[in-house]
């Protein structure tokens, strides 16, 4: 850690990927640099990413020809035993796996190799994820911290079944009991309109606790000028590990920012989104009437992920389960 920290100040970005067998394997890479075995590129801070937003806040869009448009439906009605999600189990999904997520390889990246490597190395680790809101920030987050807590993880990902894995983040700033000590505890602290009384009670819970635990710095750019060393007297110690997230790297103050690696969330590409919303169709069983209306939906949705799945959700509803032009227009009807 040390080696990349030191690498990071140099201006020099290093990604740690996740084991693969017995082996690991680091990729060191200045901006735009990657390697032959790697599946993403490592990026800096700020740095241009396959589908960095352009100027409008949306990815830039590629095209959609015929040959994908079809393979958009191939996808769809590919013979698979489909689990038929109603609307309310629709609208509160949340990947199961690394793999589920749409696009963000890099910051998937990131944080699974942060997961691996707590898995067999006890010293904290602070990752920042920036990125505009609906990119994922906060869901590839709560992933990582299910994958930490759960007593019967599955490789790098949670099972999905377990009492830690069940919970309800943001509902408590605790999350599960510790019952061993190696394991983790979890505290969220929203950094939005957070008091200065709140944030010195926060601090002083963490301080005071004696085992391994999973600090999570909501929106950490709202943090006051004169909060900031608060929360810096209690980030050293190496048991605990600190996520954050932020709109821009740039927004943090500069003391706080050189404690965290950064990753950087976006939004899809039209068809990273299309491709990745005809899968849920196949595997959720929903029909779709034409590739060219998941395009559609990609557009209406703003290349939102969250947005695009609430259309989904309304198609589940229907008798028929068909996403249709209208299905996907009457959504954004604001009238």
């Amino acid at each position: 850690k040390q080696h990349r920290m030191a690498l990071r100040e140099l201006g020099v970005t290093v990604t740690k990927l996740p084991r693969q067998g017995t082996a690991r394997k680091w990729l060191f890479a200045m901006t735009g640099g990657d390697d032959s075995d790697a599946s993403t590129k490592a990026a800096s801070p700020g740095a241009s990413q396959p589908n960095a937003m352009t100027g409008n806040g949306l990815a830039p869009t590629d095209t959609a020809d015929d040959a994908f448009i079809d393979s958009l439906a191939a996808t769809v009605a590919e013979a698979v035993e489909a689990k038929l999600l109603t609307e309310d189990e629709i609208l509160q999904w949340v990947p199961d796996k690394w793999t589920d997520f749409c696009a963000n390889e890099s910051a998937v990246t990131e944080l699974a190799a942060v997961v691996d490597e707590l898995a067999v190395d006890e010293s904290g680790h602070n990752l920042l994820l920036t990125g505009d809101e609906g990119t994922g920030r906060e869901a590839l987050i709560y992933h990582a911290v299910r994958s930490l807590l759960c007593y019967e993880p599955q490789e790098l990902d949670p099972c999905g079944t377990c009492m830690n894995c069940q919970w309800e983040f943001g509902m408590e700033t605790k999350f599960g009991i510790a019952e061993k000590e190696d394991e983790f505890n979890f505290m969220q602290i929203d950094c939005a309109g957070l008091g200065q009384g709140t944030l010195e009670f926060e601090a002083s819970k963490v301080k005071a606790y004696s085992g391994r635990l999973i600090v999570f710095l909501r929106d950490v750019d709202r943090l006051k000028e004169a909060q900031v060393p608060e929360v810096l007297k209690v980030m050293d110690d190496a048991r605990f590990v600190w996520f954050a997230t932020a709109a821009q790297a740039g927004g943090v103050a500069s003391e706080l920012l050189k404690k965290f690696e950064v990753a950087q969330t976006t939004r899809p590409t039209q068809n990273q989104l299309a491709m990745f919303l005809a899968e849920r169709c196949r595997d959720w069983g929903i029909n779709v009437d034409s590739g060219q209306t998941l395009i559609r939906l990609t557009h209406r949705s703003g290349l939102i992920t969250g947005e695009a799945l609430n259309v989904l959700s309304a198609a589940a509803k229907r008798d028929d389960r068909t996403l249709t032009p209208e299905v996907v227009e009457a959504a954004f009807d604001l009238t």
